[in-house]
């Protein structure tokens, strides 16, 4: 027996099931390519305007900081003041020192409006915690201590609806340790 011919339509279908395999086994590659690298299927981190759509308001709280002379940890009351800014992009966060009011300041939080940056430094991570906070973390290199030596900061911002937290921690380019530069820890009022 001869096999008959196949019908145009035959062939178009066996043509588009191998396509379909082939494309799906790229597709499927693909993630364990990416896992070979180090990679996680996972898009980039990103902060949106509605994570921090809720941050206005007045906040108590404390500061701890390092102190690098001494080494010892040296914790102050810092309250703060959130309120929106030009745009949903932006915050003016009013830092109030009640012990020490000639350090009071103001600074801004802002996002980048593709949302992988907080303050012009690209987040490396977003995650949930157990306290219901969203944290996200910065990193970039810079200089901290007494000498100004340099080092790679991390800055996290942990945000809930009744807190804000924001760490800073560095590793000098010299040692292998992250060193609690600094936390400020706020309660909503």
């Amino acid at each position: 027996h001869g096999s008959m011919p196949l019908t145009a339509i035959q062939l178009m279908n066996q043509m588009n099931s191998k396509y379909l395999f082939i494309l799906c086994l790229a597709l499927l590659a693909n993630p364990f390519l990416s896992f070979a690298q180090g990679s996680t299927l996972s898009e980039e981190p990103k902060i949106f305007p509605k994570d921090i759509a809720s941050l206005s308001g007045n906040y108590t709280g404390t500061l701890m900081y390092v102190d690098y002379t001494s080494g010892n940890p040296f914790t102050m009351r810092a309250d703060l003041i959130i309120e929106p800014g030009k745009n949903e992009y932006a915050l003016t966060l009013k830092n109030i020192y009640p012990t020490e009011p000639k350090a009071n300041n103001k600074t801004k939080f802002s996002i980048s409006k593709d949302g992988r940056s907080i303050n012009g430094k690209t987040i490396i991570s977003r995650e949930a915690n157990e306290l219901s906070e969203t944290m996200f973390t910065v990193e970039y290199a810079g200089k901290d201590g007494n000498d100004g030596k340099k080092a790679t900061i991390r800055s996290i911002y942990a945000i809930a609806d009744d807190s804000f937290v924001i760490r800073k921690k560095v590793k000098f380019l010299d040692q292998d340790d992250w060193i609690l530069r600094n936390e400020f820890k706020y309660q909503r009022e």
